[in-house]
Formats: structure tokens, C-alpha cells, sequence
């Protein structure tokens, strides 16, 4: 269970800040850009946070924007994280936001490594179980598919999954919380569908 006294508070506000002023690229007001996950990120790191993990699963990590989300919330409430990602780009993120000592990330197919967690946990400390799941991979029907029933048998019974672009709109266009306008590229609402 999750102990938030008065220092986990005062460590989660000093982390959100860090996390708001985070910058990839040097621009500190960069996390609002036009990347569709940035409009999610304050939901993310909230949930997060209020959830209080042992254990965050990031299927699909990109440049780490999620990643953010998640490792200032995790610094708070002292959860570990794996990111898994087919791109080496994740080694980055986790190092520059997450830390050797708090998570890790895997170049691996995240259906394939699914089978490798538990020895994983047992090796790095972590725990067997995933509280938490992020799914922002493919976003299609028979690949998200996969992911959830490959990983299912390894969520803790308290266990929450979030799913990223669940909801493509027909129109496929979005606007984001910015005001622009960002168009979603029809995958036949794979995500949804799984």
C-alpha cells in the first residue's frame, strides 16, 4: 500500500514540476506540443500518483512522453517501471527520465517479452505482478489483442490498464487541450476493438 505523508507530497510536487519543466529538445513549454500524448500527460502522472503502483509496464515509449508522466509520479510513491519498446530510443528516456535505480527499458517485442517478465522482476527487484499497464504500441486490432492476453495472466488482481488512442474519431481529426488541431490516422479503431 501507498504511504503518502506529508514528504511523499512535498516530493510529488517538487516531481510534478520537474516533470511540467521536463524538455526532450531544451524547450521547456515543449511537453504541450503537438504530440498527441502531451495532452494526456497531467491525467497520466495524476492517476499515477493517486493509484500508487508497485509496478508500471510502459508497452510503446517513443521519445518518453508518457515516460515522464509516469516516472514523476513513481518517484513519489515509489513505484519501479519497465518500458518496453521495439526502438532503441527508449534506453534514452529511461535514463534521461526514469534512472537506473527506479526502471529500466527493453528493446523486445512487448508480446514476446511478456514471457521474459517474471525472471525480469526476480532479477531487478521488482515486483512479479504488474499494477499498472500502459499500452501505446501499435494500435492495432490483432497486435493489441496480444498484448492483452500475453500480459494478462501477469496483472496483479488490483491491476489498472491504460490504453492509448482507444478512440480514434471517425472524423479523424482531434483537437488538442493547445487549441491546434492534430489529424489520427485510421486503424479501424484497433485499440477499441481488442
Amino acid at each position: 500500500a501507498c504511504n503518502l505523508n506529508q514528504d511523499s507530497w512535498n516530493l510529488a510536487r517538487e516531481s510534478y514540476w520537474k516533470f511540467r519543466s521536463a524538455s526532450v529538445h531544451g524547450n521547456s513549454s515543449e511537453w504541450e506540443g503537438s504530440d498527441d500524448i502531451r495532452s494526456h500527460m497531467e491525467e497520466l502522472f495524476t492517476f499515477t500518483l493517486f493509484f500508487c503502483p508497485l509496478s508500471i509496464v510502459e508497452l510503446g515509449v517513443r521519445e518518453g512522453w508518457s515516460t515522464r508522466a509516469f516516472a514523476a509520479a513513481s518517484k513519489a510513491v515509489g513505484s519501479k517501471m519497465v518500458g518496453v519498446d521495439i526502438s532503441p530510443y527508449c534506453e534514452d528516456a529511461y535514463s534521461r527520465f526514469v534512472g537506473e535505480s527506479s526502471g529500466d527499458c527493453v528493446v523486445a517485442d512487448s508480446v514476446e517479452w511478456a514471457e521474459s517478465y517474471r525472471d525480469f522482476a526476480r532479477d531487478n527487484g521488482f515486483a512479479e505482478e504488474v499494477d499498472l499497464l500502459y499500452i501505446d504500441t501499435s494500435h492495432f486490432y490483432e497486435h493489441t489483442k496480444r498484448e492483452l492476453r500475453a500480459w494478462e495472466p501477469l496483472l496483479a488482481r488490483r491491476a489498472a490498464i491504460i490504453l492509448h488512442d482507444s478512440h480514434l474519431p471517425s472524423s479523424l481529426r482531434y483537437t488538442r487541450r493547445d487549441g491546434s488541431q492534430g489529424v489520427c490516422w485510421d486503424n479501424e479503431r484497433g485499440v477499441a476493438r481488442a
